[in-house]
């Protein structure tokens, strides 16, 4: 443990599915959120509205940032897979490797 941090593959693997898992939640949450929203969508005119409508509409900032949301947490559950592999095959490695040293190694001379 360096610095007070440790972890486990395990432990990686949990991590990337529980930011997929949120990733899920919030699509659901904000999508009801929009559908809220734009129902408060009235009648009325005017500069208001039409900023309204740009925020809200296909290709406005709520898509686009809930997109890019979406996407970096599926990127962060990707790079702790991605990490977890890596820490998996590098602890292998060092128990072939010290498993393979005992073989190398003189008698020790008491």
């Amino acid at each position: 443990m360096i610095n007070g941090f440790d972890t486990r593959a395990r432990e990686l693997s949990t991590t990337a599915n529980d930011c997929d898992a949120m990733a899920v939640a919030l699509e659901s949450e904000l999508a009801a959120l929009k559908s809220y929203v734009l129902g408060l969508n009235g009648p009325w005119i005017g500069p208001a509205q039409k900023e309204f409508e740009k925020i809200m509409g296909p290709g406005g900032p709520w898509e686009s940032n809930t997109k890019a949301l979406l996407a970096a947490l599926h990127g962060i559950a990707v790079g702790l897979r991605n990490n977890m592999e890596g820490y998996t095959t590098g602890e292998l490695n060092n128990v072939a490797y010290v498993a393979g040293t005992g073989e190398t190694l003189p008698p020790a001379n008491l």
